[in-house]
């Protein structure tokens, strides 16, 4: 792929119109992600690795960047090439998309799932929500937010939440907010 040689090198047109078939994004949208790309692979190589994918403020910046990368399986030593770096990012160019928006949740849902048991307790829904809201809410309103959200969302009154109810507190944004604007260049 065009990625994996000089810098200056262009992709091909054949390459753009299949990273937009796997991907949903407009070609000129994969044209702005592989000037990123270019950018963040110092090496020239044609990939990059998780330091540099770290230079993206919007991931560095995100209290759940590791469980983010972790995730998508990219480990400290691996590398990317820029078909795996597009794949990453299509995760969250969901666009009206159903079966994109459900890898979404179910990206996020696996998250918040800290113990992998199928549910998401409120002790996880408090972890992430205090990982993502760092010292500008005190841990008493984090309480009262998750009482809420569970009292809200947990429809068989289990006391926590399972995938239907995470998704469906998802998409009225009562856990987080997934806007793919974040992802520009």
């Amino acid at each position: 792929m065009g990625a994996a040689g000089a810098k200056e090198e262009l992709l091909r047109r054949d390459e753009i119109h299949d990273l937009e078939e796997i991907s949903g994004f407009s070609g000129k949208r994969i044209l702005e992600l592989y000037k990123r790309f270019i950018r963040l692979d110092r090496s020239g190589k044609g990939s990059i690795t998780r330091a540099d994918l770290l230079a993206i403020p919007e991931l560095s910046m995100n209290p759940l960047v590791d469980r983010i990368t972790n995730y998508f399986g990219f480990a400290e030593k691996s590398r990317i090439n820029f078909t795996d770096f597009v794949r990453i990012l299509s995760v969250f160019n969901t666009q009206g998309d159903p079966q994109k928006m459900k890898d979404l949740h179910e990206a996020y849902f696996s998250i918040f799932d800290q113990d992998e048991d199928g549910f998401i307790s409120p002790k996880e829904l408090f972890s992430i929500l205090k990982n993502m809201a760092g010292t500008f809410i005190s841990d008493n309103e984090l309480e009262v937010m998750v009482d809420i959200i569970i009292e809200e969302v947990d429809l068989d009154g289990d006391g926590k939440l399972n995938f239907n109810e995470f998704e469906m507190a998802f998409m009225r944004n009562q856990i987080i907010r997934t806007d793919s604007s974040s992802w520009r260049t």
